[in-house]
């Protein structure tokens, strides 16, 4: 995912020293980095990815305006063309973003990103958002793409941007915008494009598209393993995070090679963005202990055909007597079960 560098809060800190006296405007979102209500907190708590690949608020905020033309051409406006799904918060963010406050605040991902999506019940009915669900409409891959073009065009300059900033929080202060000026503007942008450098294996394979993530290849350039010469595509689809009390003690992932859902986790975090040092523990233990008993929506029972339903109960009651006869008599007849 290409996003800002951790330098961002470093300049911060700096700068911090600067509005001591008057400090900047009050933060108009009533926004942070833990909710109260675990679902909310699902949708927009912190995991601790910010750190790492965050982006200061004001410039992910007005990002879709200054840089439309680089959005991609699907229904929805701003972030939702990239798949991000809103349901009206006070903050103004959508599902999947977390944001942790401070001189510099900043935008990053959370487990919503990739595990929230809709369904209707008919045409033209409204959408329902469900957590949990795979984001069959997310294209991260995309979101990445659209930050590095950004960042790449002219407009991607102090003075265009804190324009738009201005134009959308007119309390946009003196310290604010010399922070975002000189300090906050340069680095995203240095950020976003170190990130690309290191995303050019983006460009050897096939695009990921919505709903899918290349799982593997991030790590080996995390981990530093060498993946100049190495063509392998490992996209899958993103998963569901419902009944994983179910899964604890069997094998996880794609190739099976874990059997914590607890590390599985942490791992999944990890690729989104956070560290082994930014991880934000108290964070994911919350969201670790509800996901565990999380449970799919149910099937409308007005749409289940009764009649249809109970032969098909009776026909898997029959073949499963079956089943269990024709194994009795194979154990029966087997030397090896007779030991």
């Amino acid at each position: 995912m290409t996003l800002a560098r951790t330098g961002i809060l470093w300049f911060a800190l700096v700068a911090g020293g600067l509005t001591s006296a008057g400090g900047l405007a009050p933060d108009p979102r009533g926004d942070g980095a833990s909710f109260p209500d675990i679902a909310d907190h699902f949708k927009y708590g912190s995991i601790g990815t910010e750190g790492r690949v965050g982006l200061p608020y004001w410039i992910w905020r007005v990002l879709p305006e200054v840089c439309e033309d680089k959005l991609p051409e699907r229904p929805g406006r701003g972030y939702e063309r990239l798949g991000f799904l809103s349901d009206g918060a006070p903050h103004g963010r959508p599902i999947g973003t977390s944001y942790t406050p401070g001189r510099v605040g900043l935008v990053g991902l959370n487990c919503a990103t990739c595990h929230t999506g809709t369904i209707r019940h008919a045409a033209g009915e409204p959408r329902q958002i469900v957590l949990g669900m795979p984001a069959n409409g997310m294209d991260l891959q995309g979101y990445a793409r659209f930050l590095t073009a950004c960042a790449s065009d002219p407009r991607f300059t102090s003075s265009t941007l804190i324009a738009a900033i201005q134009k959308e929080h007119p309390d946009f202060g003196f310290f604010e915008r010399f922070i975002y000026r000189f300090f906050a503007i340069p680095r995203a942008r240095d950020g976003i494009l170190d990130r690309a450098k290191e995303n050019a294996w983006f460009d050897v394979r096939p695009p990921q598209g919505p709903g899918r993530v290349d799982t593997f290849n991030p790590y080996k350039v995390l981990l530093r393993l060498g993946i100049e010469k190495d063509l392998t595509v490992g996209t899958v689809d993103l998963p569901s995070l419902w009944n994983q009390r179910a899964r604890e003690g069997l094998w996880l992932h794609w190739d099976g090679n874990n059997d914590s859902v607890e590390e599985r986790n942490k791992s999944a975090a990890i690729g989104a963005g956070a560290t082994p040092d930014t991880l934000d523990l108290a964070s994911m233990a919350r969201i670790e202990e509800w996901i565990l008993d999380m449970a799919p929506p149910a099937y409308p029972r007005e749409r289940i055909d009764a009649a249809l339903a109970a032969a098909e109960h009776r026909f898997t009651v029959v073949s499963a007597r079956a089943a269990t006869t024709s194994a009795r008599s194979t154990s029966a007849r087997s030397p090896r079960w007779r030991r």
